[in-house]
């Protein structure tokens, strides 16, 4: 009797610790912004620290390594952006002493510096840009 008490509770306890994460659909390499195609669901026996459980929190991140297929995604595996997709920004066009601020959003995310695709609201179109800080942009000519 206390024998099928411990295996119906080990049972029990395994049927319940199973959850879903989100992970690698295919090898991804480092630096990849992350689609929807590129990421699944993976069953694993617990909750991990670090992992993600709906696919549209990685939407749009950026690798810092190389993945395997089939791996659970981690948060330490993310680069951080100072500037996240789909976001609001100021674009600054500052040439020969002249400067206009123009409304615009983010096609693409970035870090300070770097060189990313930002779509002007007035004209929709989509223009290279520098990352100034997480708000502002600079437009960048003969870029485009």
């Amino acid at each position: 009797m206390i024998f099928n008490f411990l295996l119906i509770l080990v049972f029990f306890t395994e049927a319940i610790a199973q959850v879903q994460v989100v992970g690698a659909k295919r090898d991804i390499l480092k630096g990849k912004i992350l689609e929807e195609e590129d990421l699944t669901y993976i069953t694993i026996g617990y909750k991990q620290s670090g992992t993600f459980e709906n696919i549209n929190d990685l939407i749009g991140k950026k690798l810092k390594y190389n993945i395997k297929a089939g791996e659970v995604i981690k948060d330490f595996m993310l680069d951080d952006f100072d500037i996240k997709p789909n976001t609001k920004v100021k674009i600054i066009y500052d040439k020969n002493g002249i400067r206009i601020e123009l409304l615009g959003r983010t096609v693409e995310g970035g870090k300070i510096g770097d060189i990313i695709k930002v779509k002007n609201i007035s004209t929709n179109k989509v223009i290279k840009c520098k990352v100034l800080d997480a708000n502002t942009v600079l437009y960048i000519t003969g870029e485009n």
